[in-house]
């Protein structure tokens, strides 16, 4: 009779406990509202005037001309003329 009752207590005490170690752990997700996107990539390691600096030469650089080729040229792989 005991050992009948042992198993599902101590399913049921392993289950509280680990409960517990998931309600009292320190992770926190990163969609919370208090975390700020500054904060995080300060902490993170970032410098925010590099990414400002970066960002602006990627604006700088951008081609608004810029299409998609018509196709595969046909000449591509030809062997010059001699």
């Amino acid at each position: 009779m005991a050992n009948s009752m042992a198993k599902p207590v101590l399913l049921v005490l392993l289950a509280i406990t680990f409960m517990v170690l998931v309600i009292s752990s320190q992770a926190r997700m990163l969609t919370q509202k208090g975390i700020d996107d500054h904060v995080f990539l300060r902490v993170s390691g970032y410098d925010r005037s590099k990414l400002k600096y970066y960002e602006w030469i990627s604006k700088m650089n951008e081609d608004p001309a810029r299409v998609a080729p018509g196709g595969p040229d046909s000449q591509h792989h030809n062997l010059p003329p001699n």
